[in-house]
């Protein structure tokens, strides 16, 4: 054990939080029709400094009881989008929202903004995305898809904080299948004993938790930050206005502003797709420069 006196305050290192969700969907086999429905397969990883974490959260309570948001529930980005599309038949699937009947799409669009705002109040805050092209994916294992996900965000978390030796990130991602949650751990696992390109991971937790998004504040800024740059990537209006304006500005880049292979990542490696990502994401932020 190192005795308290052996470090300074400004050596001692910091404790990242790191909160994982996705948004589409991914099959090794892939109709024209599912094609249609999920172009994009992404996974956010939302890294904030915990004692941010520990501020920010009280904040996003004081938000929720401002809207009348019941404890054991949350807002999900989808419902926007399912409100939209056929309000009556949302309220008729899902009787567990029936606290959102009240709520006008702008209602639900203002609450999610306020609650990202928060993100500019955190001195440490970072987007990582992993982006698969569907269209243009080879055909690869469901489990092999998720684990390169996994490990390109591992990869970049890594590399963001390894300026002190006694950094520490911790991963949260958003709880699935139990057969899922499983095969994830696994993958994670080995990752973190034997990784491509990085063969240790010196400042990153040894395992992975899971948590219930309607408990957990950071899966819930995920779950938006995610289903928001999938809704841009669609060319979606309000996404586009959302993402360039609140959530563009934590984009993980390089200290000469590249986001592509730093805070973007094309999952797997090709070419092709990283210039129709650069072409997509560069008409998102320059929209209406």
């Amino acid at each position: 054990m190192l005795p308290n006196n052996c470090l300074s305050d400004d050596d001692h290192g910091k404790v990242y939080f790191v909160f994982s969700d996705e948004a589409g969907c991914y099959r090794k086999e892939k109709s024209s029709r599912f094609l249609t429905s999920h172009p994009y397969f992404i996974r956010v990883s939302l890294i904030m400094n915990y004692v941010d974490w520990m501020l920010l959260k009280d904040k996003y309570t004081q938000i929720r009881k401002s809207y009348n948001i019941p404890d054991d529930k949350e807002i999900k980005w989808s419902y926007v989008w399912s409100i939209r599309k056929n309000r009556e038949k949302f309220f008729n699937d899902n009787k567990n929202v029936a606290f959102l009947n009240d709520f006008s799409e702008n209602d639900l669009i203002n609450y999610i903004e306020n609650c990202l705002m928060l993100l500019d109040e955190s001195s440490y805050c970072k987007l990582i995305y992993t982006v698969t092209i569907n269209k243009s994916c080879p055909k690869i294992d469901c489990l092999e898809m998720y684990k390169m996900h996994l490990q390109d965000a591992m990869q970049r978390i890594e590399m963001d904080i390894q300026n002190n030796i006694f950094n520490l990130a911790i991963l949260f991602l958003d709880s699935m299948s139990n057969n899922l949650n499983k095969a994830l751990r696994d993958s994670y696992n080995k990752i973190y004993l034997s990784g491509d390109f990085i063969s240790v991971y010196a400042h990153i937790k040894d395992s992975i938790s899971f948590e219930l998004s309607h408990h957990s504040f950071g899966i819930q800024l995920a779950d938006y930050c995610v289903g928001i740059f999938n809704g841009a990537l669609k060319e979606y209006p309000k996404s586009i206005e959302i993402f360039k304006n609140l959530l563009w500005k934590h984009v993980r880049k390089s200290i000469d502003g590249k986001y592509l292979g730093f805070g973007i990542i094309e999952v797997p490696k090709n070419p092709n797709t990283r210039d129709y990502l650069s072409k997509r994401i560069d008409s998102i932020v320059n929209t209406g420069v």
